[in-house]
């Protein structure tokens, strides 16, 4: 395949490629034509992922693992693999090749033997991380760096993070985490200003934020592995926790439902026609049948999705004790 480049450049850049995805070369002078080529424009890159994407993933792996040798450390492979979900959009065909190969490659350089467990607290935390923490926060951000510090000085409140043995100080991911006496239900207890409790009284962990920082790596897991380090964290650190539980929101849930009810058909398992067949009171009881068409002041005559989406749009409805336990079981 040509591309829109001088042949001279575009053989060079093969050659380099070729040479790298095997042991006849030094690294640095093949890495140096790739790099300089790559640097060059999302075109160049597109061509660059192009060759790539024609090798078998045998020779694209033994190829990233030469540049994760010549550089020490997987930041330029991971800013690689960013750039390639970015233009992969406008790919045709769409790379499956190499795609199913930097997914395998990542999930083998960031398991769990390479990824390092933090607490970051205020005392260990360098103002350096911490802003790039709360720049990351995409749950419950707070309005400046600074405040978000307040976070890290609670005892009953901690932030772990992975990192990788090669990126030490760099969150990959990181999960916020509440210790308390039973379990808290209403994020703004979490996190808004209190009397810390007494954590050797805490026998629940509340996971209420967890973010991943870097785009590159998306896909291979690491949430999972983080939830995972963390209860271990815990185990060790805090032996009287006993409960875990998470406090988490779900990002677009509201436009999601409001669709659904609408009668909109996106692909979604759940329907209107789902809710109001209410087969076998999958959503609804009798009783509960009855006191919607009184809230709604619909009587007998409704249907449940347009009842939900009238309960729904009332951004206070969940202020009303019995409305909020009406919904819970649907929800």
């Amino acid at each position: 395949v040509r591309f829109g480049f001088a042949k001279t450049r575009q053989e060079s850049l093969e050659k380099a490629v070729s040479l790298l995805s095997t042991d006849q070369t030094p690294y640095s002078d093949s890495l140096k034509v790739i790099r300089e080529f790559y640097g060059e424009s999302d075109e160049h890159k597109r061509a660059f992922f192009h060759l790539l994407d024609e090798m078998d993933e045998k020779r694209i792996e033994f190829f990233l693992n030469q540049i994760y040798a010549a550089l020490g450390a997987p930041r330029f492979l991971i800013s690689m693999r960013e750039d390639f979900l970015r233009l992969r959009k406008k790919f045709t065909p769409k790379m499956e090749n190499l795609n199913a190969a930097f997914k395998e490659y990542f999930t083998k350089i960031f398991n769990f033997q390479y990824l390092e467990t933090r607490l970051c607290d205020s005392n260990t935390t360098s103002v350096k991380l911490l802003k790039y923490i709360a720049e990351k926060e995409g749950v419950h951000p707070a309005r400046h760096w600074w405040s978000f510090e307040k976070r890290l000085s609670s005892p009953d409140r901690i932030i772990l993070s992975l990192e990788h043995f090669k990126m030490r100080g760099l969150a990959l991911v990181y999960v916020e985490i509440a210790l308390s006496k039973g379990l808290i239900r209403n994020i703004s207890e979490i996190i808004s200003a209190r009397t810390p409790e007494d954590i050797t009284k805490a026998d629940t962990a509340i996971f209420y934020s967890i973010n991943a920082t870097l785009r590159g790596l998306a896909g291979i897991g690491l949430g999972r592995k983080m939830i995972i380090r963390a209860k271990e964290f815990l185990k060790k650190n805090y032996p009287q926790i006993r409960h875990f539980s998470t406090l988490s929101p779900l990002p677009k849930f509201r436009s999601y439902l409001e669709g659904v009810l609408g009668g909109e058909n996106r692909g979604f398992s759940l329907s209107a026609r789902l809710i109001d067949v209410n087969d076998k009171n999958a959503f609804f009881g009798k009783k509960e049948i009855d006191e919607i068409g009184k809230i709604t002041k619909d009587g007998g005559r409704f249907t449940f999705s347009k009842a939900l989406g009238k309960i729904l749009s009332d951004d206070k409805w969940f202020e009303k004790p019995r409305l909020r336990e009406i919904m819970k079981r649907p929800l």
